[in-house]
């Protein structure tokens, strides 16, 4: 048998073409092929190995071979309840698989650690005594990171207040959040599967949905405001935001739709349109002003009472109508009423932009 062949024996030495062309094969596959027999101590030592497992273990094919687990991977360090795989690979007859932190050994320095996924095969001989079990190690640290972030990923989908969901270009729901559960009343496992228009659509707004529906025909993103229906039939209003996927050729082949609910947003905004629509119509003069007293809006009674333009005043302090016939004991008063009762109230003499009380 060859040093570097993971070969049977009874293939070793003037191997056939066949043969031949296997062990390359061997030799060149990304994992680490390697055998190892049980010796009269009942040690387990690699008396065979492909190219990758010198690569992969950073140990020459010369020193590899002879060598223990415990010389490649450190003492116990392939083992499962403190017994060394293989032997439970011979006293079971079945395989082992198992995924592992180790660092190799290599000229008395260690490796990096890497996560490696390890296969052990036990390999009976004719009178059923098993003395040889095949191993395959493969790196996965890569794989792991990737698992890991994709938890991740799925785990923040998964808890988004936002519904995220991927459908077909027709609207047929690959996947969704459980959001939409959450929001909608549907089950979301229901869901799959079904025509997420058809779901969330109440009746009589298909006009809305027009321009939604005009922009996937176009592969386009698009995003605005449109009514949805709950599972007990009532309505709310969502923001709607959808984005083609690409696929690995750079063509849209599915659709991303991230859903908020804005129903709330959109009852304090009406509720903002309709005070705003008081104030402008009020005849009293109103100042808004921040908690340092910096003037931030007034409306026109105010402008028309004081003789100022809006963005004269906007930004700068109340005290540009102050008339002098007030003391500051009668502002500080003023104030603390504010601070501590939240309001005040009381007559105040000011002085217009034309210089008139």
């Amino acid at each position: 048998m060859t040093e570097t062949s993971f070969l049977p024996v009874h293939l070793a030495g003037e191997q056939p073409a066949g043969a031949r062309d296997i062990a390359v094969v061997f030799d060149n596959v990304p994992n680490a092929l390697f055998l190892l027999s049980r010796t009269g101590e009942g040690v387990w030592r690699i008396v065979s190995a492909n190219r990758t497992a010198s690569e992969l273990f950073g140990i020459a094919a010369g020193r590899l071979i002879g060598m223990t687990l415990d010389d490649v991977f450190g003492a116990n360090a392939v083992c499962q309840d403190g017994k060394p795989v293989p032997e439970i690979c011979r006293e079971t007859g079945g395989s082992v698989e198992m995924e592992s932190y180790l660092a190799a050994h290599s000229d008395d320095l260690w490796f990096d650690f890497n996560w490696w996924h390890l296969k052990f095969i036990p390999d009976p001989a004719a009178d059923g005594r098993i003395d040889r079990v095949a191993g395959i190690c493969t790196l996965v640290t890569e794989t792991r990171q990737m698992r890991e972030s994709l938890k991740q990923f799925t785990s923040a989908i998964s808890q988004a207040s936002s519904i995220i969901a991927i459908v077909e270009m027709d609207g047929t729901i690959e996947f969704i959040n459980p959001a939409f559960g959450v929001m909608s009343g549907i089950e979301t496992a229901g869901a799959i599967g079904r025509n997420i228009f058809e779901l969330t659509m109440p009746t009589d707004t298909e006009s809305l949905y027009a321009p939604i529906r005009s922009a996937m025909l176009r592969l386009e993103p698009w995003q605005g405001e449109l009514p949805s229906r709950r599972a007990d039939g009532s309505s709310y209003w969502e923001h709607v935001r959808i984005s083609p996927i690409l696929n690995d050729k750079g063509l849209a082949n599915r659709y991303l739709f991230i859903k908020e609910d804005i129903s709330e947003k959109r009852i304090i905004e009406s509720k903002l349109k309709l005070a705003s629509r008081v104030l402008e119509t009020t005849e009293a003069g109103v100042i808004i002003a921040d908690p340092m007293g910096i003037i931030e809006s007034v409306n026109p009674a105010f402008c028309r009472i004081s003789g100022y333009e809006s963005e004269e005043v906007v930004g700068k302090s109340p005290r540009i109508l102050q008339s002098g016939r007030h003391s500051a004991e009668f502002y500080s008063e003023m104030w603390q009423s504010l601070l501590e009762a939240g309001h005040w109230s009381g007559e105040l003499v000011d002085r217009k932009k034309d210089g008139s009380l």
